[in-house]
């Protein structure tokens, strides 16, 4: 017995899949099996099984059935799948399955035959002034052991001589704010 709650969103979802996939799935294998009981029902080998496998992948998407792969497309990956049991993919003894889904890599099928939607992986646009830049830096630090400044170039003596200047001026600020400070501190007499 199914039990599908009405006003839960899911199970509004659930049955909204067995309608479309008896209007788009294979006719031999209807209707589609919506809770764990009716799935286990079908795991006795064949079709059968992998429309089971198909419902509970369609199940983990939350039953988007124009996001999931279409159960033709789903069984060949099955077929095609390392993650496929042995008794699916090497012991089909009359080669019923491989004729009906003949095997087809599917991205995004994993472990337990669940389908995830592939990772796609987006290179983010470096313009070539940058590239370059970053190709010469790497190419500068490895011809000399010195510390490079932050335009990418080799510190020169003007450079050198700059931070000394700025370095000196900063300990100078900072010991009139100390003097400052102290005397301020003392009570006047």
């Amino acid at each position: 017995m199914l039990i599908v709650m009405e006003n839960s969103p899911t199970g509004r979802r659930a049955l909204a899949a067995r309608k479309w996939f008896a209007d788009n799935g294979p006719p031999d294998l209807q209707p589609l099996p919506l809770g764990y009981n009716e799935r286990e029902a079908l795991k006795h080998g064949g079709a059968d099984h992998i429309l089971a496998w198909y419902s509970r992948s369609l199940d983990g998407r939350n039953y988007d059935v124009l996001e999931h792969p279409s159960f033709d497309d789903y069984a060949r990956g099955v077929m095609a799948s390392e993650h496929a049991p042995d008794f699916i993919r090497t012991e089909d003894t009359t080669g019923e399955l491989h004729r009906r889904f003949p095997p087809r890599h599917l991205y995004g099928l994993g472990p337990g035959l669940y389908w995830d939607p592939p990772k796609r992986y987006v290179r983010p646009k470096t313009s070539c002034r940058r590239r370059k830049a970053r190709q010469d830096n790497l190419a500068t630090r490895r011809e000399h052991p010195k510390p490079i400044n932050a335009c990418g170039t080799l510190p020169t003596p003007i450079d050198e001589a700059r931070i000394q200047e700025a370095v000196r001026r900063a300990a100078a600020l900072a010991e009139s704010f100390y003097r400052a400070s102290t005397s301020s501190e003392q009570p006047e007499n």
